[in-house]
């Protein structure tokens, strides 16, 4: 099967199916607690509580809240430290691609969730970004479902320069490194737009106020890739790489800081935003799915979350 071929039937319509996560990062990023947060448990810490589907994998489903008093079904896992200092890529690389295989297959993945520390240096979120392309060369329109999560925004935490540093430099070099060479679709992209242009003003309007928190409506919501996403965000190369910037450590009350109130209310609210934005960035993908029929190579692809 040719790689326009493989474009075209990478990704499928969202069913009734659970909202499938993979956390993927360097040991200590926040992966494990990330999820815990959207699971609402410590489950993943318990090894009785989850199904470990290859080693150095847990896997969980469940029931999250990610909006408010509306509970949705997902599967989450967590995999082994990428591109670690211990040097243990040799072993954890073959099982991390095992595993997206077997899920994909599976259940399809909602999104792939490149986990960083916000601290991190561009240098060193590249280097993971590299060995997560490598492993996935050879599958289709992976970088169509990676959101990158940056965890350690605390609350009383002032990353506003470390956000624009980012949102400036990673994006270029996203775009150089990953998005650059991808086979065209802009023939595909083309015809999306024609048929959004011809949408309703209902529909669009349903589609802008998808996202509460959104401070740019997606002004083309069909165009899912990140190709027609920097299509249409020109001035930021690789600008539709989604960047969602959360906390997931509990508050230190600030009266217990010696402050003069508490801030534990507003804590809250910051934490639950950051999910309800990671959220929204997954949904607005089409699920990334992979069958491989017995004795074929060939790849198939993506469906639209509902």
């Amino acid at each position: 099967m040719g790689t326009e071929s493989l474009n075209e039937c990478s990704h499928v319509e969202q069913g009734l199916g659970p909202v499938v996560l993979i956390a993927i990062g360097k040991t200590g990023q926040g992966k494990s607690s990330l999820l815990n947060k959207i699971m609402g448990t410590n489950e993943l810490k318990a090894s009785a509580s989850v199904r470990a589907v290859t080693k150095g994998i847990a896997e969980r489903s469940g029931w999250a809240r990610f909006e408010d008093n509306r509970r949705f079904l997902v599967t989450l896992a967590d995999t082994p430290g990428l591109a670690d200092t211990e040097g243990d890529d040799e072993k954890n690389i073959p099982i991390l691609k095992e595993y997206i295989l077997s899920v994909g297959t599976r259940l399809g993945v909602t999104a792939f969730l490149l986990i960083f520390k916000i601290d991190s240096s561009v240098d060193i979120i590249m280097t993971i970004l590299k060995t997560f392309n490598e492993l996935t060369q050879d599958l289709p329109n992976v970088w169509d479902n990676v959101v990158l999560v940056f965890t350690g925004c605390d609350y009383r935490r002032d990353i506003l320069d470390t956000k624009q540093l980012l949102h400036r430099e990673l994006r270029k070099q996203i775009y150089e490194h990953f998005l650059k060479d991808r086979p065209s679709t802009s023939s595909a992209s083309s015809s999306t737009t024609t048929t959004t242009t011809s949408t309703s003003t209902s529909s669009r309007a349903r589609a802008n106020t998808a996202d509460p928190l959104s401070c740019q409506k997606n002004k083309n919501p069909a165009s899912s890739s990140p190709m027609a996403r920097s299509a249409s965000m020109s001035e930021t190369p690789g600008a539709g790489i989604p960047m969602v910037f959360l906390t997931t450590v509990d508050n230190i009350c600030l009266i217990a800081l010696g402050g003069a109130r508490c801030d534990c209310e507003d804590h809250a609210q910051y934490l639950k935003t950051g999910l309800k934005r990671l959220w929204y960035e997954a949904r607005k993908m089409k699920r990334w799915v992979l069958h491989a029929e017995e004795n074929e190579d060939e790849f198939k692809g993506h469906v639209e979350v509902q």
